[in-house]
């Protein structure tokens, strides 16, 4: 045999870089769009990353059934590449169609199944071309590893797939290390280094700077460029013309659509659409999430994450008066307010009119929206702007109460729906601690709670009982004031709460000289008589008491299934029969899902008695929802979630690839015989000993994350905490990363170099669509990250008992 062609070995590794750095993007430039539609639910992400992998994966199945070699290979790969190009565009302006084709107002939050149909629809052609790139760069890869001068010739079967190491002769009875690199092993890694770069450039610019079809133009002039490398002046070429033309023109487009403005067109055109022709007067994607204000004859409404968020100047006196003057009314001498989110157009000044009032402290999460929201109150010259009682600022308010020894009168939590799991911490038993602590004697939490009259179904009644029982536990009085639009709740240690009426109500404003006439607005009335909260309190009896806690976000879910059962029946239905189930009958559900579905796949391997694919599959889906809780721990924990998921997610990929490299270096160096044979690993046993690395990770993070969490929320300042996650994430990826080459080289065969790394590629990314759906969607906020933990490490010791107990002995392939 003769040596590799360096030529075109570099340029199929140069593409393999190219496809990671243009992957990572292209998924968080989707996943960014489709959370605006489906109002920024972190449940979403892992339905929509789901969604992507599934499709990557089907892509590598599909380029697995042909034969992938030689220049035959490179013309296939170079025509997906440029397919891909091809569907970047269209795919952004469709999610933002979406609404308007669909008919779904502005605002509206569609069910988990309608987001799960659309975002499969709209990333079908991305990620079935993505997903095909990697198979047919193996085959490519593979066919530059053997051949003559001439050009290169189809695999021979001397080129390996995994990173098997070819054993000695046996007449010499010695080692000796493989010539060759294997071809899954290098494009694994070489994608992996392109997303880490890309997951770097979209933190630092990407995220803020560009709009979306900017940066699709920009990932197409690079695909382009690699198409025109790859085929350009390679000997022995055929018929490679028209594609570097196609490639060409799609260069030429890329360059022309930023210069003629034809990029913002398209971005404007198509939010203008989505917000379907609103008068937009802002939008912008800042580091915690998307703000959008549209403007009406000079009334202005605030979306975040395409939700409406609140109104300025002129406030909903149906919405502010109640919520403010009840609970300021019902405590004897309220002077320092703390107001959580929600806008303070309208809000503040309604507190100001209380006497004793002497501080407001106004707190919003995202730097930004604070920002406009002074801006904006400026321009209308709004009272509470220079009043010196008001402080507003940005913060955490958790961590505002957390690390403050002040003790309030009034706290007042405007996050009105547990929709995200920013907003549902505000919902939990932690918060409810949290400013228990944080009032005095006679101070009131004011608890914002979704709308009952006119939409009772069973998941609100589970979340009405799940908030109520929760504030029992810390609170010995609480009362509900249900109301259409909005509701709220208020927990005390004074029971006047539970006492007053409206003529208790009418007689303090007339004493603090805010009621003239002797009749109380209706709108404030109407929430005042006992019966209502009485009826409340019934409704909730009924529900499930389970309170949610930080890392078991069940009102998460409950607000999900509540939405899904106004927009989509039947997944509203599915997702409030899972929420019934025992936590153990689930457990076993998503295990035996699991298991059944890997079996049926390893059928497909060459060696399907060996049970490789089932741990690979169960692999990807313990990466996942490990990826996933870590993600939602540092969105707890620490905040900007929107803003730094692509580095995140980098620094995840990156351990995946820096555990396959591991791995790659033991294969490459095993000795098959001669003195110190046993001292390396065989492939088999390197993929057990991976198994057991995932099953101990998973289980024992998932199950110490919300134990020490606490903790280090307590001590430690967020930036710190901030950059601790970057670490476990890259240990986690490098341990779940590194046991694809070892599974590789378990089914390697002679007669199929490159057909099994497609297998277990896609068993790895089926496994983590499944994570996304099952373990982000239904494991983590019903059992929790512990929950989730053991489940993880059940599915894992069936692996490994199967993998012990039924793998044949290891085949390796002997150089001529």
């Amino acid at each position: 045999m003769t040596g590799v062609i360096p030529g075109r070995r570099r340029r199929i590794l140069w593409a393999a870089g190219v496809m990671g750095f243009s992957g990572l993007p292209v998924q968080l430039l989707l996943l960014r769009e489709l959370l605006i539609v489906f109002a920024g639910n972190e449940l979403t992400i892992g339905l929509i990353l789901a969604c992507w992998l599934a499709t990557e994966a089907a892509g590598s199945l599909w380029a697995r059934r042909s034969e992938a070699g030689g220049m035959d290979a490179l013309q296939r790969y170079a025509w997906v590449t440029l397919a891909f190009c091809l569907s970047l565009i269209p795919a952004i302006y469709a999610v933002r169609m979406i609404k308007p084709v669909l008919g779904i107002s502005v605002g509206t939050v569609p069910g988990l199944g309608l987001a799960a149909a659309a975002s499969l629809l709209v990333m079908l052609p991305v990620g079935l071309t993505h997903g095909a790139q990697f198979t047919l760069g193996c085959g490519a890869l593979s066919g530059a590893g053997a051949g003559s001068g001439a050009g290169s010739v189809r695999g021979t079967g001397s080129s390996s797939v995994s990173g098997t190491v070819r054993g000695a002769s046996s007449s010499s009875g010695s080692s000796s290390r493989s010539s060759e690199k294997p071809p899954a092993g290098q494009i694994y890694i070489l994608e992996t280094l392109g997303t880490l770069l890309a997951g770097l450039v979209w933190t630092a610019a990407l995220v803020r700077l560009a709009n979306p079809f900017e940066i699709a133009a920009g990932v197409i002039l690079l695909n382009a460029g690699t198409v025109v490398y790859l085929l350009w002046k390679l000997q022995g070429d055929v018929g490679r013309t028209l594609p570097i033309a196609a490639a060409a023109a799609f260069i030429a487009a890329s360059l022309l659509l930023p210069a003629t403005g034809l990029t913002r067109h398209l971005h404007y055109s198509s939010v203008n659409a989505l917000w379907q022709n609103q008068n937009i007067v802002h939008y912008e994607n800042s580091m915690y999430g998307n703000i959008v204000i549209t403007e009406t004859q000079g009334q202005h409404t605030f979306f975040t994450d395409g939700t409406p968020a609140f109104l300025a100047p002129v406030p909903d006196a149906e919405l502010v008066e109640p919520l403010i003057h009840i609970p300021l009314t019902a405590h004897p001498n309220p002077e320092r307010v703390m107001l959580i989110t929600g806008g303070a157009s309208g809000f503040i000044d309604a507190v100001l009119e209380h006497p004793s009032v002497s501080r407001v402290e106004y707190i919003e999460h995202d730097p930004r929206l604070l920002q406009l929201q002074l801006k904006y109150a400026a321009a209308a010259a709004e009272p509470w702007l220079n009043d010196p009682r008001v402080d507003a600022y940005a913060a955490d308010a958790r961590s505002r109460l957390q690390e403050s020894t002040e003790r309030y009168d009034i706290i007042i939590s405007r996050y009105h729906d547990p929709s995200n799991l920013h907003s549902s911490r505000h919902f939990s038993r932690e918060f409810f601690q949290l400013a228990a602590r944080s009032l005095t004697d006679q101070g009131i939490l004011v608890l914002g709670f979704p709308g009952l009259v006119g939409h009772l179904n069973e998941p609100l009644q589970d979340l009405a009982a799940g908030v109520y029982h929760g504030l029992q536990q810390e609170f010995p009085y609480v009362r509900a004031f249900p109301g259409s639009g909005s509701s709220f709740l208020l927990a005390s240690f004074d029971p006047t709460i539970s006492t007053m009426d409206p003529e208790v109500f009418s007689k303090r404003l007339q004493q603090r000289r805010l009621l003239d006439a002797v009749a109380v607005p209706w709108h404030v009335e109407q929430h005042l008589p006992l019966r209502r909260s009485a009826w409340f309190n019934e409704y909730a009896a009924e529900g499930s008491p389970r309170p949610s806690r930080d890392f078991q976000p069940r009102a998460l879910f409950l607000s999900i299934s509540y939405w899904s059962s106004l927009n989509a029946p039947v997944a509203g239905r599915v997702l409030q029969a899972v929420y019934q189930l025992h936590p153990v009958a689930i457990a076993a559900g998503v295990v035996a899902a699991l298991l059944l579905l890997a079996a049926a796949l390893n059928r497909l391997s060459s060696q399907p008695r060996t049970p490789v694919v089932p741990a690979v599959l169960t692999t990807g889906f313990a990466a996942m929802l490990v990826n996933l809780s870590l993600l939602f721990a540092f969105q707890i924990l620490a905040g900007r979630l929107f803003g730094w998921l692509g580095l995140l997610t980098a620094a995840f990929i990156a351990g995946l690839g820096i555990g396959a490299l591991y791995t790659s270096r033991k294969l490459r160096h095993l000795k098959t015989s001669g003195p110190g044979a046993t001292q390396v690993p065989t492939p088999q046993r390197l993929l057990i000993q991976s198994d057991v690395a995932v099953m101990l990770l998973s289980t024992l993070l998932l199950i110490l994350l919300p134990l020490v969490a606490p903790w280090l929320f307590a001590r430690i300042p967020a930036t710190l905490l901030r950059l601790l996650f970057f670490p476990l994430l890259m240990a986690a990826g490098a341990v779940c990363g590194a046991q694809f080459p070892a599974a590789c080289a378990v089914l390697t065969r002679p007669e199929n170099p490159t057909g099994d790394g497609g297998l277990v590629y896609a068993a790895d990314l089926l496994g983590g669509c499944l994570g996304g759906i099952l373990g982000g969607v239904i494991l983590l906020p019903l059992l929790g990250l512990a929950g989730a933990g053991l489940s993880v490490g059940v599915l894992k010791a069936i692996t490994i008992f199967l993998l012990i107990n039924r793998s044949g002995p290891v085949i390796l392939e002997a150089r001529p």
